[in-house]
């Protein structure tokens, strides 16, 4: 077993090695074995860490999927994306629920064009075995466009079967997505019953947008122009509550072509100042008449 940093001609599969075995033994990884799997090609790095999937030790399970992540993310090449979301799908097989939840987010960060036929079949798969996270796998088999999920989940909806009512949220969120026109006049009318509160917007505004339908994301943008005070300021010192609009404006960001704000690496708007952003949306969408593009390559 290797226990220190091997010598320059060890091959890549004795820095992994390296790697987890410092993890188990609750060390933090050598910087230089850390350099070294990262200038890994993918082809390499899924050869010699996607065996510690089946690690009995649900952390360094967990390990090999976030290594693999972080270089999904950074890779610029489609073929090494979709080898990547592949293997991060078995994630999703796994028993624990904590790498359920870790591949539910990493896997909602890519574009459609990074899941293969292989990958949609194994989400098929999936779908009728109820992993941890359900709900999430749902909205990514919705926002995948699978056609032949679409009577499954209609079939859901009206089956006997329990099912807890975030899953049945998203289940209708995911034939909207599909362009299933009742739930999207369902999800829509949910949220035009309830008073446009900070609640509201924070918990299914986020929703509507991921519908990508246009019928939706006209009622969004129109609530852009609501000035009401009807939200708390994200800043915690600031206790004056503010109009809904300004996390509306980033909501929309990652959804409409050519949106006059876009957002960094980390999801956040390249803001300076907020007010004048939102002005500058209001403005925009003005300008534009009700001619603006939806986005659907991500989710």
């Amino acid at each position: 077993m290797f226990t220190s940093l091997p010598a320059a001609t060890q091959s890549s599969v004795d820095y992994v090695q390296v790697y987890f075995n410092s993890l188990q033994q609750n060390k933090s990884p050598d910087p230089l074995v850390v350099e070294k799997i990262e200038q890994m090609d993918v082809t390499t790095l899924l050869k010699y860490v996607s065996p510690y999937f089946n690690n009995e030790i649900s952390r360094i399970r967990l390990e090999a999927y976030l290594i693999l992540h972080q270089r999904g993310v950074k890779s610029k090449k489609p073929k090494d994306k979709q080898k990547i979301v592949s293997h991060l799908l078995r994630g999703w097989f796994d028993a624990d629920t904590g790498i359920n939840g870790f591949v539910a987010s990493a896997l909602s960060v890519y574009s459609k064009s990074d899941f293969t036929k292989s990958a949609k079949d194994d989400i098929m798969l999936l779908i009728n075995k109820s992993p941890g996270y359900y709900h999430q796998l749902v909205k990514i088999a919705g926002f995948l466009e699978i056609e032949e999920l679409t009577p499954v989940l209609q079939q859901k909806l009206t089956s006997t079967l329990k099912m807890t009512d975030r899953v049945r949220w998203a289940t209708y969120l995911a034939l909207s997505r599909m362009g299933d026109e009742s739930a999207t006049q369902l999800v829509l009318n949910k949220v035009k019953s309830q008073r446009l509160n900070d609640e509201v917007v924070y918990n299914l505004f986020p929703d509507l947008v991921y519908t990508r339908q246009r019928l939706i994301i006209d009622y969004v943008v129109e609530q852009l122009y609501n000035d009401e005070a009807n939200c708390n300021s994200s800043n915690p010192e600031k206790s004056k509550r503010i109009s809904c609009g300004y996390r509306i404006m980033e909501y929309l960001a990652g959804a409409i072509k050519d949106y006059p704000i876009v957002k960094d690496v980390s999801g956040e708007l390249i803001v300076d100042n907020y007010e004048k952003a939102l002005q500058d949306v209001r403005a925009w969408f003005k300008n534009v008449d009700g001619l603006y593009e939806v986005k659907n390559e991500h989710m």
